[in-house]
């Protein structure tokens, strides 16, 4: 296969496996003699379905991919075959079960241990066609089939252990390692077979993501594969929902920041296994603002933010929107003072308009009332065009609190609402000191970040043991492919310290209108200094500033 350009290998018993520690792709789809139409293949007789009779019960595993569907459609119009049902077999032809037993336990053992459970991730490594006769070498069934072999891992055959005394209750039997997991793609006869590997590798390259991106296992199936497939019935079935959330987060995280180079570096750093945290210069990447003025900015959105009573996430936007827009600009052309000023006010108003779904008492007049008198409505709703035109935008900003938010339900239930909901917060606060740190709202993934402060609130409060917590870190990071940085946890946490102390670190302020206060409009209410008014502008410092309020 000369088209994969050395990126997969071929061997000689139909296998195509990707090589391990290489970037993985496959060959842009071939324009020839590959076709997935329905309505050509309508046209010529279809083979006739196996014959082969299977037996027992098993358990599949059911993964979220619109892609993996699709593409058994195409490999089944292409070979004239009836398509398949989409499954991953984690334990196939269990005889010892009756179907009452095994609807039992499947409900009472497997549903309570797995539903809550996320399953490793399931990893591509390579496309297989190839035929098996019953009885010879191991092989329990008649057929040929095609598909995508997956990574085994000793973290997946923990899991498949504990599936299979699950469904061995009380029996001295032991499970035959390893697993060999497979997404299968189309079964034919193992006699005179039309599947091939070549045609396989050319319609699946039609589907890159099957290749390139990890699997998750978003259910678990009984099914009685009794008789021929045309018997097989499923029996019961539950969606694995711990992680629901936090998938589809992690999703709009990656089609909001872009697969751009910058998003692939950020993400592979964290997920590196060779990364040394120690050697992390935490102070040099992705500064680009004068740091005293962006602990100012920041201080002043909050204030706002409290007085019209809007939730503090606008705040956490608005600051994104200005950090991308001024990594737009020439790094060595920084703003002036009046610059980022009208810079961040624009930010903040872009945030309100596109992302609160509040009838806030917010306009345009009512911050230029508190800002500097330069300032006009004209250069605000300038500056506020040209960010808007520069950027690319979505629907839905990812936060770092709604990840916290999504990570926080995930914990175990041995940790009541109320403890959920005490850490949620504290969370959550690390999260909007995070904010005033430059560095984190653009170096680590707000899913990372996420992560970061809840292990800290997590070890802070104690209320998991080391065994659960462990566990709990291992699912994260599996659905992730994170590992933690502690560099990064010790940044958040001296945040949180600096705040407490009240030295060198800006405060966040609550500020609560007297209930009596309610006859006064936003303006005369909004008693706050313009973003970076306080600063001397030939100096560049600030005039002494009151600390109180806290949080």
């Amino acid at each position: 296969m000369k088209a994969m350009d050395n990126e997969m290998e071929l061997s000689n018993t139909g296998a195509l496996f990707f090589p391990k520690k290489r970037k993985r792709s496959l060959v842009t789809p071939s324009t020839s003699t590959i076709s997935t139409s329905s309505e050509e293949e309508s046209l010529v007789i279809k083979r006739p379905p196996l014959d082969f009779h299977f037996k027992g019960y098993s358990i599949w595993l059911e993964i979220d991919h619109p892609d993996y569907t699709n593409c058994i459609q195409a490999c089944a119009n292409h070979f004239n075959v009836e398509p398949i049902t989409p499954h991953v077999t984690a334990l196939y032809g269990m005889t010892h079960l009756t179907e009452t037993h095994a609807r039992h336990l499947f409900k009472t053992q497997v549903k309570s241990t797995f539903s809550k459970r996320q399953w490793p991730h399931l990893n591509p490594i390579g496309i297989l066609t190839d035929v098996e006769f019953n009885g010879v070498n191991g092989a329990v069934m008649d057929m040929a089939w095609s598909e995508i072999t997956l990574e085994s891992s000793e973290e997946h055959e923990e899991y498949l252990d504990v599936l299979h005394s699950l469904l061995h209750e009380n029996m001295d039997v032991t499970r035959i390692r390893p697993w060999k997991p497979h997404a299968s793609l189309v079964y034919d006869h193992h006699i005179d077979t039309v599947l091939n590997l070549e045609d396989t590798i050319r319609i699946t390259s039609a589907f890159p993501n099957l290749t390139r991106e990890k699997r998750v296992v978003t259910g678990m199936a009984l099914w009685k594969t009794e008789g021929k497939i045309c018997d097989w019935e499923l029996l019961d079935r539950f969606d694995i929902e711990t992680m629901e959330s936090l998938q589809k987060l992690l999703l709009d995280e990656r089609q909001s920041l872009g697969d751009t180079e910058d998003y692939r570096r950020r993400k592979a750093r964290l997920q590196s296994k060779e990364l040394d945290p120690s050697s992390l210069d935490v102070n040099a990447e992705n500064v680009h603002q004068e740091p005293l003025w962006r602990h100012l900015i920041v201080q002043w959105c909050y204030e706002v933010a409290d007085v019209i009573e809007a939730d503090r996430e606008i705040v956490y936007i608005a600051i994104h929107i200005l950090d991308r827009y001024i990594a737009k600009m020439q790094r060595n052309n920084r703003p002036s003072k009046k610059q980022y000023e009208i810079m961040v006010m624009s930010s903040f108003l872009l945030a309100m308009r596109l992302y609160s779904s509040e009838n806030l008492p917010l306009t345009l007049q009512a911050l230029l009332e508190k800002s500097s008198s330069s300032i006009s409505s004209s250069e605000l709703l300038s500056t506020a065009k040209d960010i808007y035109t520069s950027l690319t935008w979505h629907t839905t900003v990812p936060t770092a609190a709604r990840f916290v938010h999504a990570l926080v339900q995930t914990l175990p239930d041995s940790i009541s609402q109320d403890e959920k909901t005490k850490i949620f917060d504290d969370a959550v606060f690390q999260v909007e000191l995070s904010v005033f740190d430059e560095f984190l709202m653009n170096y680590p993934l707000p899913s990372f970040v996420a992560w970061m402060v809840l292990e800290n609130t997590l070890c802070d409060r104690k209320v998991l043991s080391a065994s659960d917590h462990n566990r709990f870190r291992e699912e994260i990071s599996s659905l992730t492919g994170y590992r933690e940085i502690f560099s990064i946890r010790s940044r958040l946490q001296n945040l949180q310290s600096l705040h407490v102390s009240g030295t060198d670190c800006p405060c966040i302020t609550h500020i609560i209108p007297a209930d009596e206060d309610t006859s006064c409009d936003l303006v005369s209410r909004l008693q706050i200094t313009g973003p970076l008014q306080i600063i001397q502008e030939d100096q560049g410092q600030p005039n002494s500033r009151s600390t109180s309020g806290g949080r």
